[in-house]
């Protein structure tokens, strides 16, 4: 790592740069696992631990105000991410000396030499404090300056020294040598493996596909101080597991089954208590249900507007379905979607509204005058919350795990019956997909964007999976990791189909030897995808 951190590169990340915030995963990666290894006494968790603290870090970049102080500022998201693990293992936040030392990667015909040099350095590790353990992990994980240890630290060079002797005293000559080679040994930076997974995260979370209305709930429950990630919500209202496909592998809207047939019931999964207000005002409203006289949507108009204020006022925003007139929507205001109703002016009579996944600024609406600009049905939805009880984590996880074999086993829901009619779901969706691309069906641009579509799906189960691992002990958590890593395997296979088919697509021609090549990435998809429920079905009996 370079002595100091070029103020650029940090603003390069704060503008959205995805090259430039992976430098800074390079550079401090390191520091990251070393720092939280002493504060967690476990690699495992300290890994984990430190990519949530980067994508925690990438998503708050735009709260950092002096470029220069990244590091102790990252220091201080790392903190906190090793203290919410504690708190969710109930362990303390070092974990028995030989713990500390056990190899992380030991080979089967090594493990009597890590269990003999672990009791071999217990006794003298023992003798060492925080600040001295913390000195020393950081020092010798990588070739960290004493100046750049000391800005992650926030103390001065001259501490960090005191506090590096101390502990090169406490373990001299044949024991710190062993100690240093340990320490070395577990530097992630080894391979490329922990900066992908953290970028795939950060895709995941921040930049992945995230839809309106999860971007609109995912708002609403930060505002309970629920401690939610976009994955987490992704996986437990379904989008993360679901997959389907059109008879002709055409353009399949993945979320419309989810968020048209499944969605509403699932809403309880999130612990609010909620108020629904429904018409459709539209010339084809009356497909859906009768639409309401004028005095009965009069009454819709007002009790909306006091159990939305009343929502307001208890600082939990409320949700609408195109919150906007449909002059605003001539004048593409951009808010044909899901919206947040996030203040109103009661003289007025208008709500603020604010689209958390789009660039306009909010705007005001009206409460009596949207509804009716989206399309023919005119669909008018607000969603009004109330009492918010967080669900039990563990029993959350273990019905989102068991949707997902659902979902995979095509038994979630009737394709038959479902108002988003589909030729297959789940693992049956891959072979009809696999097929229309073989017999020329698909068309290169709908296959690129199905590919995205599924891969940042599948990227919030695999994150998912690995927070949820931390719940369980033993056999449970390692079933959970091992589908997370062959939900990225599948990501991997989906990520070359996209890639095919978007050169397939700039080139103007699908050709054969491209949908085969399209084909074999769905098929390995596919195997990825039935190992990936193999281990959640070995999972569940143990949740």
């Amino acid at each position: 790592m370079q002595s100091e951190i070029p103020a650029a590169l940090v603003r390069a990340a704060q503008g959205g740069s995805l090259p430039a915030f992976e430098t800074l995963v390079q550079r401090f990666q390191d520091m990251a696992v070393a720092y939280s290894r002493v504060l967690l006494g476990d690699y495992h968790l300290a890994e984990d631990a430190a990519q949530d603290a980067f994508v925690q870090a990438y998503q708050r970049l735009g709260q950092l105000d002096d470029a220069a102080a990244f590091p102790g500022w990252f220091k201080q998201i790392v903190f906190s991410c090793c203290m919410r693990y504690r708190r969710r293992r109930g362990a303390p936040v070092q974990q028995a000396n030989q713990d500390y030392l056990a190899d992380p990667r030991p080979l089967p015909d090594r493990a009597l030499e890590h269990k003999e040099r672990a009791t071999l350095l217990e006794g003298a590790l023992a003798a060492l404090n925080e600040t001295e353990k913390t000195a020393l992990n950081l020092y010798y994980i990588r070739e960290y300056t004493v100046r750049e240890i000391a800005a992650f630290l926030e103390v001065s060079p001259s501490t960090v020294q005191k506090r590096l002797r101390s502990a090169q005293n406490k373990l001299h000559g044949r024991l710190l040598t062993m100690t240093r080679r340990h320490i070395a040994h577990e530097a992630p930076s080894q391979d490329k493996t922990f900066t992908r997974r953290v970028l795939t995260q950060v895709e995941a979370n921040c930049q992945g596909w995230t839809h309106s209305l999860v971007g609109s709930l995912h708002g609403v429950l930060k505002a309970t101080g629920a401690d939610w990630s976009l994955a987490q919500l992704h996986s437990v209202l379904g989008y993360a597991f679901h997959f389907c496909i059109l008879p002709d592998g055409g353009r399949t809207w993945q979320y419309a089954v989810i968020e048209w047939e499944l969605f509403f019931p699932l809403l309880d999964r999130l612990g609010f208590e909620t108020q629904h207000f429904q018409a459709y005002l539209g010339p084809r409203g009356a497909d859906f249900a009768k639409p309401p006289t004028a005095a009965e949507l009069n009454k819709l108009r007002e009790d909306t507007w006091r159990a939305v204020c009343n929502s307001i006022d208890q600082s939990l925003p409320a949700i609408a379905w195109s919150p906007m007139t449909r002059a605003q929507w001539e004048e593409g205001v951009g808010g044909s979607e899901w919206g947040l109703l996030v203040g109103y002016d009661e003289k007025q009579r208008t709500y603020t509204v604010h689209h958390r996944w789009r660039d306009n600024k909010p705007y005001t609406v009206p409460f009596d005058a949207f509804g009716q600009c989206d399309d023919d049905t005119g669909w008018y939805y607000a969603i009004a919350f109330g009492q918010h009880t967080p669900p039990d984590e563990q029993a959350t996880v273990s019905t989102a795990l068991a949707d997902a074999v659902s979902f995979a086993q095509g038994k979630r829901y009737d394709k038959d019956q479902c108002c988003y009619p589909v030729a297959a779901v789940g693992f049956a969706a891959y072979e009809v997909w696999r097929q229309t691309l073989l017999q020329g069906q698909a068309a290169a641009d709908a296959t690129r964007l199905n590919a995205d579509e599924l891969k940042h799906n599948r990227q919030h189960a695999a994150a998912y999976l690995r927070q949820s691992a931390h719940l369980f002990e033993g056999p449970a958590g390692q079933a959970c990791t091992d589908a997370a890593a062959c939900y990225d395997m599948e990501v991997a296979s989906l990520a070359e189909v996209q890639h095919s088919a978007r050169a397939a697509h700039q080139a103007g021609k699908f050709t054969a030897a491209d949908r085969r090549l399209a084909a074999a990435g769905v098929a390995a998809a596919a195997e990825a995808d039935k190992l990936a429920i193999g281990h959640i079905e070995a999972a569940l009996p143990l949740l």
